[in-house]
């Protein structure tokens, strides 16, 4: 579902800035990139940026964000809902561990039209996907989940 005129780009270091610094620098060079790049872009933010988000939705052409879990900040799992209502149609992707997938399927608390990376990110993660048996038991759940509507 990805265009080809589509780039990816991530601003790690939105972390330790503040909103003003992203308004004035980040911004205008992300615009000047998608522009230059086809005009669609996802966006790679770590949870601890959350800040810079309003902005960042501003922005013509994002068509996906990655939240990735960082110790300053919320997991994904218990952003969910502000992600929800912040991002309107611009699904996000989010990086889950085995155990909060398992019971955000049983709470129905997943949305519809999200990416959840439950993969085996060791860096991110303290408890990941070990072995085929699991992966393939974690797409059984998938398949069969219905999101609240």
């Amino acid at each position: 579902w990805i265009p080809d005129n589509c780039c990816s780009i991530t601003d790690d270091a939105a972390t330790n800035y503040s909103a003003a610094f992203f308004h004035e620098f980040s911004a205008p060079a992300i615009r000047k990139l998608v522009s230059r790049l086809g005009g669609f872009f996802e966006m790679h933010l770590e949870g601890s940026a959350i800040h810079v988000l309003d902005e960042l939705l501003m922005m013509k052409g994002i068509i996906l964000l990655q939240y990735t879990n960082n110790p300053k900040w919320p997991r994904g799992i218990e952003m969910i809902d502000h992600l929800k209502s912040k991002l309107g149609n611009v699904p996000a992707k989010i990086l889950l561990t085995p155990s909060e997938f398992r019971a955000a399927i049983a709470q129905r608390l997943l949305p519809g039209n999200w990416i959840y990376d439950i993969g085996c990110d060791s860096e991110h993660l303290d408890e990941y996907v070990r072995d085929a048996d699991e992966a393939m038991e974690l797409a059984v759940l998938a398949q069969a989940y219905k999101p609240p509507r």
